[in-house]
């Protein structure tokens, strides 16, 4: 819970020290002269080989990075049943100082590829060397990629058993835990237990790893574009009390003889937020913990609101794109998504669709049917409401060329010739589909229209009695399919996989 300090704590600060950044990001974004064997070649910052060739070429089939990152890093687990060295897998080693009885955080994207993942455990341990490297025999019969056996002065922080890391999207992992002694390394350990598996991967990708104490609340400032002349400021959760007090003069950082007077906190939904007007001078936020082993730590951030240094807003708040598809005239489609393919909406997540100016869609309902527009140009926006964020719009602009009459999708009254088409619009159709897409009944005429998400025109069908549509042609991915009968027009979002 937040609350603001007395001014009795506040003068007492003079005899405080604030806590230090402890905090260190791995990316794999660094440059390396060979990708494939980054860690043992020392590449990577504080990080090196527990075993074979780790590697950030990040271009493995079917694994895109993560959204906002260009590079990965790789291990492979291989188990060979019948072989002297039964485990064959690579390691990566993250540098970091571990103190006996701290309390730690780490954060990790982790996946695994189209097959069950191996159990892979994170393992605090001491000077293990940089080893591995490349070795040119049969698979099973290498050394350097040996697995090395967990040493006896080690600590097991987290074990992903057989099969549970997600095989098509990026995890994100959160936890904390306290050391148990003191070590210098933390060690991504994959072990493979499928003799069938054919080199199983794991790959991770932006891992950190703070001291609680070091860094209790991080403190970020951004701004919205959608929210003209307000600056934001994001606390990560915690049992903090805080004050905010402006500063004297903005060239003086955070210091006793820069505190001025205490500012009002405007705190947004969830208490974890709050605004500051754009271009309002500068500010110091002052927090300390108030329970747990970090009790009466006191942290400081400096705020500045001059909006050439205030980011643009970078989180899932803000990370998402309105997108329109347009087949000829009488049926514009809009729908919301996420710009990382590896996230989800929250559940609570609401969407407000408008038409110039008028709510026509409210709900959970991602997507957004504009039939038959009249002539002319049409603003349509959308509104996103979700858990820990302001809410943020976005529109569109667009110029409708012919006139069919009609209202909107989704009205509430509409005239009985509106009605009349709509009956029409019960088919079914297949979906997610291969190389046919399959209709619930033969369409006696009319024409199919298949666009990309980006509203190209993929491939037209002349509709005559059919009731399937070859698309054996067209690559796997999501698309928009319009089917236009005399007097009815329907779109439906379509998936082809030519892996079913």
């Amino acid at each position: 819970m937040k609350k603001l300090l007395s001014i009795a704590l506040l003068a007492s600060f003079q005899m405080v020290s604030f806590g230090q950044n402890s905090l260190r990001v791995w990316d794999f974004e660094d440059p390396c002269p060979d990708p494939n064997d980054a860690f043992h070649l020392n590449c990577i910052p504080y990080a090196q080989s527990a075993s074979g060739t780790p590697d950030t070429r990040s271009n493995y089939i079917g694994v895109a990075p993560v959204f906002g990152s260009s590079k990965y890093a790789h291990m492979y687990a291989r188990y060979c049943p019948n072989d002297p060295i039964k485990y064959h897998s690579e390691g990566i080693l993250l540098n970091y100082a571990f103190t006996a009885g701290r309390i730690y955080r780490i954060n990790y994207l982790i996946r695994s590829e189209g097959q069950v993942s191996p159990e892979t455990k994170l393992v605090l341990v001491n000077n293990m060397p940089n080893a591995g490297g490349y070795e040119n025999v049969p698979q099973c019969e290498g050394t350097l990629d040996a697995l090395p056996d967990i040493p006896a002065n080690s600590q097991v922080i987290k074990t992903h058993n057989e099969g549970e890391i997600s095989q098509f999207l990026w995890m994100q992992q959160t936890f904390s835990f306290t050391s148990t002694g003191n070590f210098n390394q933390l060690w991504f350990r994959p072990q493979g237990a499928d003799p069938d598996a054919i080199l199983p991967g794991i790959y991770l990708d932006i891992v950190s790893v703070r001291d609680n104490c070091a860094w209790q609340d991080n403190a970020t400032v951004c701004r919205y574009p959608e929210i003209p002349g307000t600056a934001f400021v994001h606390l990560s959760a915690g049992s903090v009390q805080w004050q905010l007090v402006s500063a004297l003069n903005c060239s003086d950082g955070i210091q006793i003889s820069n505190f001025g007077s205490l500012v009002p906190i405007n705190w947004q939904q969830g208490n974890n937020s709050f605004t500051l007007p754009l271009n309002s001078g500068c500010y110091i936020l002052i927090g300390t913990a108030i329970s747990g082993s970090c009790d009466g730590q006191t942290y400081a951030f400096w705020i500045n609101t001059r909006a050439d240094a205030v980011p643009v807003c970078n989180d899932r708040c803000e990370n998402w794109t309105l997108q329109m598809s347009n087949p000829p005239c009488d049926e514009p489609y809009f729908w919301v998504s996420l710009n990382d393919n590896g996230l989800e909406w929250f559940p609570e997540t609401t969407f407000s669709f408008s038409v110039d100016g008028v709510v026509r869609q409210t709900g959970s309902y991602t997507e957004f049917d504009y039939i038959h527009p009249s002539l002319g140009w049409h603003e349509l926006c959308v509104t996103v409401n979700q858990p820990e964020c302001p809410p943020i719009r976005k529109c569109k602009t667009f110029y409708v060329e012919c006139e069919l009459g009609g209202g909107f999708a989704g009205d509430q009254t509409q005239s009985r010739g509106k009605k009349e088409t709509t009956e029409k619009t019960d088919l079914r159709i297949s979906n997610p589909s291969s190389g046919t897409i399959w209709f619930s009944g033969p369409v006696e005429s009319g024409t199919a229209y298949l666009y990309s998400m980006l509203g190209g025109l993929i491939k037209s069908f002349t509709l005559d009695g059919a009731d399937r549509l070859d698309v054996s042609d067209v690559a796997t991915g999501q698309y928009l399919l319009n089917i236009r009968r005399p007097g009815d027009s329907i779109s439906k979002l379509v998936l082809i996989n030519h892996s079913n």
